[in-house]
């Protein structure tokens, strides 16, 4: 249904169960500070997605977007009864861009620090998934080693596990 959901809920139960539909676990997730555009172009770049959580202002749903190539800036204040997720994909100087309602836009930076921030009400989080891990032979999808990268991320507050065939190619190792 689309009648919301809590973010870390939603994916507390991804990388426990998979989503709805067959989708295979995820890795792990963890927070990113949406008031730091190194830090979510980082994480972009890294694990190839930024997840949003996000309270839009009114501007940007009424009228909706209709096309792509739509772009969301700073346009009011969040309206918790306008709460939506979108993914980002990509990102330019402009800033990130994200898929939503099948079409794809770009959230400016400025918009990311007011909405996707614990003050604008908004969460931003990154996920690895066991698929582009497995599909990289153990490497992190942007060619980093994966101990490295576990350590990495759970270094910033992350809590990841190997995949299966890291662990048993360790074990053989032994």
């Amino acid at each position: 249904t689309d009648r919301g959901c809590d973010e870390q809920t939603a994916l507390n139960y991804w990388q426990h169960n998979g989503a709805p539909k067959g989708s295979h676990e995820i890795a792990g997730w963890m927070s990113v500070n949406g008031a730091d555009p190194t830090e979510y172009r980082t994480a972009l770049w890294l694990f190839e997605n930024l997840y949003f959580g996000l309270e839009l202002p009114d501007k940007w749903i009424n009228p909706e977007p209709t096309a792509s190539g739509f772009t969301w800036d700073v346009a009011g204040p969040p309206n918790p009864q306008n709460g939506h997720c979108v993914v980002g994909v990509g990102y330019s100087a402009k800033g990130v861009k994200i898929a939503t309602w099948g079409m794809t836009g770009t959230l400016t930076d400025a918009a990311i620090a007011k909405y996707a921030t614990k003050t604008g009400e908004g969460k931003l989080y990154t996920v690895v998934s066991q698929d582009s891990l497995m599909k990289a032979t153990q490497k992190a999808p942007a060619g980093f080693d994966w101990s490295q990268l576990i350590a990495d991320f759970d270094s910033m507050g992350g809590n990841l596990s190997p995949p299966p065939a890291v662990v048993a190619a360790a074990r053989r190792k032994k």
